[in-house]
């Protein structure tokens, strides 16, 4: 097998698209849908943001990194976002974090990565391992949405944008002891001000929780955090 360039071979795949809007949110939810029968291949969809800049921004792990276009696959944890002229395009993400970026005419296309069919793993000694389920070929999904937003926006609102759109709520019944009503909703904690939640769990020692936040704002900045009675705190 000849893997020093692309074949010349090509062939046809379908996808289908569900566009769908939310009342509770303001981002177009989409939904893609294939069977996946090829191998060896990126399957990439475009967003031409209409917007006049050549500097993106990916959330990652613990920071939002900003990128110059062109560029391919950078990471990106839960969203990449760009901004130009007080207007905002985000792109949130619920699976396979990498994106590129171009520049045409001297506007941003944001491009998001479906799927990644490889059956080949670089091993760096070696030339090559062979993976065949690489390919992925079977039934795929996979779930992205569109932000709109205004060039002031902070990184933190669109990171609990993009949170309540990877995490599903969780579904619980309670009964109040004292009567009364529970709230429909709840969280264990919420934190106000430019910071995000990245973890909650109870230490390993000692009858605690530890509490981790991020900062995503570019200066130090104050902020309370709210417990739920509902931890026993």
């Amino acid at each position: 097998e000849d893997r020093t360039r692309r074949s010349r071979q090509t062939a046809p795949l379908r996808i289908r698209f569900t566009y769908t809007l939310f009342a509770h949110s303001p981002a177009v939810h989409i939904r893609a849908e294939w069977v996946n029968e090829h191998r060896e291949h990126r399957l990439m969809v475009d967003f031409p943001t209409g917007l006049r800049t050549a500097r993106p921004e990916a959330q990652s792990a613990y920071d939002v990194v900003p990128h110059e276009a062109p560029f391919l696959q950078e990471p990106c944890r839960d969203f990449t976002t760009a901004a130009a002229e007080g207007k905002r395009l985000t792109i949130l993400s619920k699976g396979m974090h990498s994106h590129d970026a171009r520049v045409e005419g001297g506007m941003l296309t944001l491009t998001k990565c479906l799927l990644k069919a490889n059956g080949w793993v670089n091993g760096g000694l070696r030339p090559y391992w062979e993976a065949p389920e690489g390919n992925c070929l079977r039934p795929l999904v996979m779930e992205y949405a569109v932000l709109p937003g205004a060039e002031s926006d902070p990184w933190a609102d669109l990171a609990r944008e993009a949170d309540a759109f990877r995490s599903d709520p969780y579904v619980e019944y309670h009964t109040c002891a004292s009567g009364g009503e529970l709230p429909a909703a709840a969280s264990l904690v919420s934190v106000s001000g430019p910071f995000e939640v990245t973890a909650l769990k109870r230490a390993e020692r000692g009858d605690s929780l530890v509490l981790r936040l991020v900062n995503l704002s570019r200066r130090e900045a104050p902020g309370t955090i709210t417990l739920s009675p509902m931890l026993g705190i």
